[in-house]
């Protein structure tokens, strides 16, 4: 295993835009992780995640794990950036750039990152705020579409770790919202969920994750994407929903059954 850290996958924003590579000595294939934090903090490896990512490269998976720029935070956010912001006039930005980032960082994968790691099969997956990005990268295609990729065809699977398929809560906070409110506008995976999905035999994989004692509304959200995604023709042997009995919103992120779970996934 060879681990290598920020490696800049976008040169005009050098602070934020870094990444990580676990390289296996033989890469079959490659996950692409998305951190949570509500899109206000966070960071690409943490002692919770970084077990995850050093079991799947003992079993053959390239893991790229990423950071992003951030939104602006508010007076009540929980977990506020620290005060090193370790870019400084890169953060503060609006959405979708934190989306459009991520973007460029699967890009940067099938480019870049395969001189490190030449994977078969590339899958991406978030937790919590990156769950949600990852709904997008996938539900709203323009965002590959961007670099050339179909974010259908050319992504193996997509993890929804307790994502949040409406708009996201953070936004609605920035605007003075209650941000527990149920909206569905542009700025939600579900709005693009509008019709019938075709050459559903191209169609990635898809695993949810929630907490037994998820955020507010969190599960039945989730519940709900799925059941549209699956009205709506997405097949059902490529849809699995998993719940972590025993636990609050993300905090499983190092229990040995999600590890197994995800591994069993992505391999």
């Amino acid at each position: 295993m060879e681990i290598i850290k920020d490696i800049i996958y976008n040169e005009e924003v050098p602070g934020m835009c870094r990444l990580d590579v676990y390289k296996p000595d033989e890469v079959k294939n490659a996950y692409l992780y998305i951190h949570g934090g509500g899109n206000t903090h966070g960071d690409k490896c943490t002692e919770r995640t970084e077990p995850l990512f050093k079991d799947l490269c003992e079993n053959g998976t390239f893991v790229i794990s990423v950071n992003y720029r951030f939104m602006k935070v508010t007076d009540h956010d929980i977990a506020p950036r620290k005060g090193d912001d370790p870019a400084p006039g890169e953060n503060d930005i609006d959405y979708p750039v934190f989306i459009e980032d991520c973007a460029k960082a699967v890009n940067w994968a099938f480019t870049s990152g395969k001189k490190y790691g030449d994977f078969k099969k590339l899958y991406i997956g978030g937790s919590s705020a990156g769950g949600y990005i990852t709904m997008m990268l996938h539900l709203n295609p323009s965002y590959l579409r961007a670099y050339g990729l179909d974010s259908q065809k050319d992504i193996a699977g997509y993890i929804y770790d307790a994502g949040q398929p409406t708009t996201h809560f953070h936004m609605l906070e920035l605007e003075g919202e209650y941000p527990h409110r149920v909206l569905i506008d542009e700025r939600a995976p579900m709005w693009y969920l509008k019709k019938p999905f075709e050459d559903t035999e191209y169609l990635p994989e898809v695993k949810f994750f929630v907490a037994e004692d998820d955020m507010l509304n969190r599960v039945k959200q989730n519940e709900l994407m799925k059941e549209i995604m699956l009205n709506f023709g997405y097949p059902k042997e490529k849809i699995t929903f998993h719940q972590m009995m025993g636990y609050r919103h993300c905090k499983y992120l190092n229990d040995p059954e999600y590890i197994r779970l995800t591994r069993e996934f992505v391999g």
